[in-house]
């Protein structure tokens, strides 16, 4: 019996931990990967792809190059276009992105590579 109660603590302290450091992570870690629009949303973007090294690519070709997070502020550099700048949440495998106005202006699934 005593084994048992061992075993399940152990597993409890490493779900705990293991759920902890999930939350840990850095937004740019949260946005790292390929997103696509969902299903009931429609966005000038449609595909987006974050990088670890802070660069990012899109479906638009003048919409890649640098991106920065700022708390919850995402600044998305352009090419030959004006930046663009949303508040931003990460939930799981949901990315939405706000306009200035508090708007939703989109909302991503996160997809396997």
């Amino acid at each position: 019996m005593r084994i048992v109660k061992t075993v399940l603590s152990a597993a409890t302290a490493a779900a705990i931990a293991l759920s902890l450091s999930a939350c840990g992570k850095s937004a740019e870690e949260q946005l790292s990967g390929k997103w696509e629009i969902d299903e009931d949303y429609h966005a000038y973007l449609s595909r987006l792809e974050f990088f670890d090294d802070g660069k990012y690519t899109s479906d638009d070709s003048n919409y890649e190059g640098d991106f920065s997070v700022d708390d919850d502020r995402l600044y998305l550099e352009g090419i030959l276009v004006d930046s663009k700048t949303y508040t931003f949440e990460v939930d799981g495998d949901k990315l939405t992105l706000y306009a200035n106005s508090g708007r939703v202006e989109a909302v991503y699934n996160r997809v396997d590579d």
